[in-house]
């Protein structure tokens, strides 16, 4: 079932809305300010957040804390509670990013209805984020490709000259031909592989742009594999990038791709990756301190 982060300042509210949805079979978590509220985010997989504007006695107050929340964890959905709110502060709040706003006092079924209807949302969210097309972002993130290179991919790609690819692999040369098709949109007819190069006009000829540190890891002809495996092959560097950039944090990684943490678990086994995943330093840590 769901976790939900409660974070208010009074006991009242978070036993209140922690028995309600109790009584629904959702996991409740509490806070009573801003840093606990992080720390709790950093080690548990939240499906939802419940923030309190006005929080006495906290560094951050309930908008500040749903800045830096969407910032760091984008897909995890945030409804803001108030016993004193406007129109405007519910206004900025969800230009802010939060899901929807509620009063105190508010009807259980009300919040109940909100609650579901969040968790659903970012489900779908993130069901459609990891279907988002390639693109040279996805690269960049990866640290296949640097970001100067990949400016200078996008800007040839929107430009007018034809592109000649210049790249002894031919798996790596067919990838970089997709990628600058899909930059370029409908003006894709301009990106020719090296092996059957035939323009008039400007041509301007694009070099392997991949990292030399990752290029091993590229190797492999992509043309030799079925459609899974290369996907497997690509999933399987990028994730384990993405681990290695969140130092292990396998909770930060999944809000950053856009998966459930136990849904990541789950791939990166199938990935034969699951070596990766048995060490989280923050827990490890805690776990040698007691």
């Amino acid at each position: 079932m769901s976790k939900i982060l409660i974070v208010d300042d009074e006991d009242g509210i978070r036993d209140l809305i922690g028995g309600i949805l109790g009584d629904e079979g959702y996991e409740t978590l509490t806070a009573h300010n801003s840093d606990r509220c992080f720390e709790t985010l950093e080690s548990e997989a939240v499906s939802l957040i419940i923030l309190d504007i006005w929080l006495q006695g906290s560094a951050m107050d309930g908008l500040e804390i749903l800045e830096k929340a969407k910032q760091d964890y984008p897909f995890i959905p945030i409804i803001m509670i108030s016993g004193h709110g406007t129109i405007e502060t519910a206004v900025s709040a969800i230009k802010q990013g939060a899901y929807d706003f509620i009063e105190k006092p508010f009807k259980a079924d009300r919040l109940l209805v909100m609650v579901k209807r969040a968790i659903e949302a970012a489900a779908l969210e993130r069901e459609n984020a990891n279907f988002k097309p390639l693109s040279l972002d996805i690269f960049i993130q990866a640290g296949l490709i640097d970001e100067e290179n990949a400016l200078s991919m996008r800007r040839l790609a929107n430009s007018d000259t034809h592109i000649k690819i210049d790249c002894n692999d031919p798996g790596k040369a067919k990838l970089l031909e997709i990628l600058l098709r899909i930059e370029a949109g409908t003006n894709h007819d301009r990106i020719i592989a090296h092996e059957d190069f035939e323009a008039s006009g400007e041509i301007t000829t694009l070099t392997d742009p991949f990292q030399p540190q990752t290029n091993a890891s590229l190797d492999e002809d992509f043309l030799s594999l079925g459609l899974r495996e290369a996907r497997e092959a690509f999933e399987r560097h990028y994730l384990t990038a993405q681990i290695e950039r969140f130092e292990g944090n396998i909770s930060k990684t999944a809000n950053f791709v856009g998966m459930e943490r136990s849904a990541l678990h789950r791939k990166l086994k199938s990935l034969n990756e699951a070596e990766v995943i048995d060490f989280e330093p923050e827990k490890a840590q805690s776990s040698t301190a007691k």
